[in-house]
């Protein structure tokens, strides 16, 4: 017993021996900050002389009075672990930041650098810079420029004219991790990212966005075809309270050189973003590839396990066309507030004065969506310039009481469609316990196996119907068939979905009626599962609608001036431009401008124009309004 005491005594006093070289060897390496000359009313040379000392690791320790600076740029700080004490708070000093492009803190060529500051802040004062200049942009609070193997933790940032946090990585392995930070209140965006390579955003949380540009938590924004969006994973991060967007990807700049781009956003919370007035598009998720229609950048963004409560109008917005990167999500959960009149996922025309690729590039798997609104839950609006909707797939399942078979989605100016399958369920809450919308895939091919009651699985109908008849499945029943009966009631039904197929039409002149409905083939029929294909011409009284509402411009030939008019149906948001013979924008009339319902007239001044032909463009966010020849003369 005593050989054995004796052993263990050794063992613990070699292991104290060895911590304590190594605690001195570490204490070799460390130095705090103040040691570089502290001075409370400004620290900035003594910050800057610590950062660029070949201590490897600084401890920027806590002073009752904070360490208030002016701009720092810190070039080529390589293998550095920067600790700042909780309660430091690194303070901008008033006065300081007047030029535009100051940051509180800018590391440009960074490599293999540590910053922990769990209790510490960063603190700019986005006040004072508006009043240097209304549209502060670029006063970024941390700014990551070129850097290699960064990570930062437990920060709060707050405050800037610009950005929270702003990352731009041009070349090589970026490796950038930020975890635990919790930035607040900027002008700009929360967190930017213009380009980077190896990006994990994790726990980290971005609210209070406001200003006069932009104004989202999160936003992507490549600035030239050449940078990336490589490796970009952002988990358990929430995104709430901005003035704008929960997630912006504003991607005009990329195209089809550009390298393909590869985001994930998995287990994040959206709330009440788009909270501010302004003319933007209200959403919690904004993504567009910009005006680059026909060789956009590839890739893939995709929305895994996102839960979005509160939104106040839409929850995704979308002007993509449909060889452009891949969207997807998978397992996400919608709701929207009461009073939204908005549609909830709205994926709209690139463009409508132009000639465009086709709309789309969805697919929405397991997505749940909770609203009471009476607008249509998924919205697509085309043009006449586009060329159709591609690939848009889906799954899901509805909860609004409002909503009937045929208004759950709603296609305006969509004449050509290629590998569109919607499918959902109509329910009148959404499961506690998560589960889901329909499965998204193609519907089954037919199999003439019997079931119970003298029915097949799945039916496929194509011969006509001329009387009243009921057709039923134990599953499936598809149909691209017309129904011309003369009296009485055609019946489709099926246990789980009545598919109806391009090429289906019903015509009826007195008593006759059509429906489709769910319940098995002996059992009662319960609300409708539908999978709806929307026609693709529209209806004679259709086209002497478009006719009769169509916008005109008198006089037309135009000497100077002319006067447009035209009809709106519902209140909107409009843009007006005039466009020359090559498309290209030459008279800017109004933009994002909101007119209530009913008849407008907009003066149109064109002195500046030559002789020629033109094009007015009217656009609208929640419906196209049509592009009208003229003559200037």
């Amino acid at each position: 017993m005593t050989n054995k005491k004796t052993t263990f005594r050794s063992i613990i006093c070699i292991i104290t021996t060895l911590a304590f070289l190594s605690f001195q060897k570490a204490e070799a390496s460390q130095i705090k900050a103040s040691s570089f000359g502290y001075n409370s009313s400004d620290a900035t040379s003594a910050l800057v002389a610590a950062f660029k000392s070949n201590y490897d690791t600084v401890i920027v320790d806590y002073k009752s009075a904070g360490w208030n600076v002016g701009p720092l740029r810190i070039y080529d700080v390589k293998n550095k672990v920067i600790i700042f004490e909780s309660g430091v708070v690194l303070r901008a000093i008033t006065g300081r930041f007047k030029d535009k492009s100051a940051k509180l803190l800018n590391l440009t060529r960074a490599v293999n650098v540590t910053i922990i500051g769990y209790g510490a802040k960063f603190k700019m004062n986005k006040a004072e810079y508006t009043n240097y200049d209304p549209q502060t942009e670029y006063r970024f609070n941390l700014m990551l420029q070129d850097c290699a193997n960064i990570t930062v933790k437990g920060l709060t940032i707050e405050e800037s004219g610009g950005d929270g946090v702003y990352i731009n990585g041009n070349s090589g392995k970026n490796n950038i991790v930020l975890e635990d930070l919790n930035v607040i209140n900027h002008s700009r965006s929360g967190l930017t990212v213009v380009s980077v390579d190896g990006l994990l955003v994790k726990n980290c949380s971005f609210s209070g966005t406001s200003g006069a540009i932009v104004g989202s938590g999160i936003k992507f924004e490549p600035d030239h075809s050449e940078y990336r969006l490589l490796n970009v994973r952002l988990e358990d991060c929430k995104s709430f309270n901005n003035g704008q967007a929960g997630i912006t990807f504003g991607l005009r700049h990329m195209n089809s050189s550009s390298l393909p781009i590869d985001v994930l956003i998995k287990d994040c919370y959206l709330s009440n973003n788009s909270i501010e007035s302004r003319n933007n598009p209200k959403t919690e998720i904004l993504i567009s590839n910009g005006n680059n229609h026909f060789q956009p950048v590839k890739g893939l963004i995709r929305f895994e396990n996102l839960l979005v409560e509160n939104a106040r109008e839409s929850l995704v917005k979308s002007r993509k066309v449909a060889t452009a990167f891949k969207t997807e999500f998978v397992n996400c959960i919608f709701k929207i507030r009461n009073g939204s009149s908005t549609n909830p996922i709205l994926l709209e025309t690139p463009a409508y004065g132009t000639y465009t690729g086709p709309l789309g590039g969805f697919t929405f798997t397991n997505t749940q969506i909770s609203y009471s609104g009476t607008q249509p839950c998924i919205a697509i609006y085309g043009s006449k310039w586009m060329d159709g909707l591609k690939d848009v797939v889906g799954g899901f399942l509805i909860a609004n009481p409002n909503l009937t078979e045929s208004t759950a989605i709603v296609y305006k100016n969509v004449t050509k469609y290629n590998n569109v399958n919607i499918n959902y369920d109509l329910v009148s809450q959404l499961p506690t316990g998560g589960g889901g919308g329909g499965s998204g895939d193609p519907a089954p091919a037919p199999d003439p196996t019997p079931a119970p009651g003298n029915c097949v699985n799945t039916l496929n109908l194509t011969s006509n119907i001329n009387s009243a008849v009921t057709k039923q499945a134990a599953g499936t029943l598809t149909a691209s068939n017309d129904v011309l009966h003369g009296s009485g009631t055609v019946v489709y039904k099926a246990g789980d979905k009545v598919s109806l197929k391009p090429g289906f039409s019903m015509s009826a002149d007195g008593s006759e009626k059509f429906k489709a409905t769910i319940g098995d083939c002996t059992g009662s029929s319960s609300s409708l599962k539908a999978r709806i294909y929307p026609y693709s011409s529209p209806s004679e009284e259709e086209t002497e609608d478009l006719e009769t509402n169509k916008p005109v411009v008198y006089p037309n030939p135009v000497a100077d001036h002319a006067d447009l008019r035209f009809l709106l149906e519902e209140d909107d948001t409009v843009t007006i431009n005039v466009y020359d013979a090559k498309y290209q924008l030459v008279v800017p009339v109004v933009n994002q401008l909101k007119m209530t319902k009913g008849e407008q007239n907009q003066d149109l001044d064109l002195s500046s124009l030559t002789q020629g032909l033109y094009f007015v463009s009217i656009e609208g966010v929640n419906s196209e309004h049509g592009i009208i020849k003229l003559i200037k003369k």
